[in-house]
Order: C-alpha cells, then structure tokens, then sequence
C-alpha cells in the first residue's frame, strides 16, 4: 500500500496494497518498465473519458501525454532508487482499468484500485531513507488485515499501518479510515447504508437523522455536492470521483 499516488493529480489518496493476481491489461504480454507508461495512459485516460460523459462532460486535451510523462518519471525514480520492476501488479492494473464501472465504483473500491495501481515498483528504501518518489519507498510487513503504507515526504521514506477494524488502537496508531474509527482504543467498523448511525458512515454514505444514507453516484441526479459520493454536483448530475477534480474533463 502506497501513499500517496502520485500517478495522476487526483484528489484521491491513493495507497498501494498487494500485487494482484497477475494479468497483462488483455495484451497477453506482462507490462515492462518500458512500455506500462504508455499502456497505463492510455488505459486510465480512456476511463477518464468514459467517466467525463457519465458525468456529463467534455473531455480536455493532454490526458496522455501528461499521464505518460509523469508515470515514466516515477519508474525511473524508483528504479534509480534500486526498486524492482512488479509486472504482474501493472497487468493487473490494467486489467482493473478497462474494466472499471464510472458509476458503480464506491470509494473503498476507488482507493483499492489506485492502490494496485500504485504497486508496480516494489521499493527498497526503509522509514528515514532518502527516496525520490513514494515508489522507492518499503512498506512496513503486516498481517491480519492491516494496510502497510510508504510515502516519500521531503526526500525521506514515511512508513505506517493502518488497522483494521477489531485492532487495537492505542496512541500513535491509527484505524484504516475508510472502514473504521477508534473508539476507546479499539478500531471500530463504520456503519454502511441503512445502518443505524451517530456520527460516520463508510465512504459514499452520510448520517442523516441517525440512520447511514448511501449517497448519489455518477450521473444521478442532484441538487448540491453533499449529495454526491465524489461530492461534486454540477449541471444537476453527479461527477464520476475519477473527474471530480477537472484536469482532464470540462464539467458542466
């Protein structure tokens, strides 16, 4: 698990997680080094652009250039770095790409995905190492559950754990926050929709009158951003979390 993506500016942290179960994004050949920057631009600006209509939008020009660019950066920073190529997590990424639904996708899913996407360069680099981009970056070894995240913050290797709910959670450590809080030192799972509520609910519902309400998905109709799980309404239907932050889509 990775933090954060760094792939494309999104307004998504995104934490890489595990390498999949292998795939080559349906070419038949596992991705290199050399040639996933351009598989990967082109598969996500496609998903950017299914997910831009969805929401009722236009797409903007220099989606793949800009993707390209900065996904081969960050494998010549790893690699620089002494990380190992992982072509089997990039098939898989791929394969998730193609086949990603702009309306279905709940948050935790959203993150999942970035996450894979994210781990295609296992990095050597332990917490206080000198690193280049988060890919470089060791994630912590956990089990149970837990979520391993490497991050590089000015130059230098930031490794943590987040629990999963039924973990312990004593000072200094901290509950995935997508599924779960910490009350009295122990992670607590979040109530879903049509769940009983006092305060959070998971990612893409809300507490409303002390029940969690599953909130609008892409290209459902709305009337303000609270309502939406990318939590942008605009031209009265919500925007895809994939386009919510507009680099590459013209939102109405």
């Amino acid at each position: 698990m990775r933090l954060v993506l760094g792939l494309v500016a999104l307004g998504v942290v995104g934490c890489g997680g595990g390498s999949g179960d292998g795939g080559d994004g349906g070419s038949g050949v596992t991705p290199t080094p050399a040639s996933f920057p351009g598989q990967f631009a082109e598969a996500w600006c496609g998903l950017l652009s299914r997910c831009c209509l969805a929401s009722g939008g236009t797409d903007k020009v220099g989606c793949q250039t800009g993707t390209q660019n900065r996904v081969a950066t960050i494998g010549t920073q790893a690699s620089a770095d002494g990380a190992a190529w992982n072509g089997s997590a990039a098939g898989s990424c791929l394969q998730l790409l193609a086949t990603a639904d702009c309306a279905a996708i709940d948050p935790v899913e959203l993150r999942d995905l970035l996450d894979l996407c994210s781990d295609t360069w296992d990095g050597i680099v332990p917490p206080g190492g000198t690193c280049q981009t988060y890919s470089s970056c060791l994630e912590p070894a956990v089990s149970g559950g837990a979520l391993a995240t490497a991050s590089c913050v000015n130059l230098k290797c930031v490794a943590a754990v987040l629990q999963p709910a039924g973990a312990a959670c004593p000072t200094g450590v901290s509950c995935d926050p997508y599924r779960a809080t910490c009350q009295a030192q122990q992670c607590v799972a979040l109530p879903g929709p049509g769940q009983p509520c006092t305060g959070d609910c998971l990612r893409g519902a809300r507490c409303m009158t002390g029940m969690c309400v599953a909130l609008l998905t892409t290209g459902q109709t709305c009337s303000s951003d609270g309502q939406c799980v990318s939590d942008k309404c605009r031209g009265g239907k919500c925007s895809s979390p994939f386009v919510a932050d507009g680099e590459y889509c013209q939102l109405p």
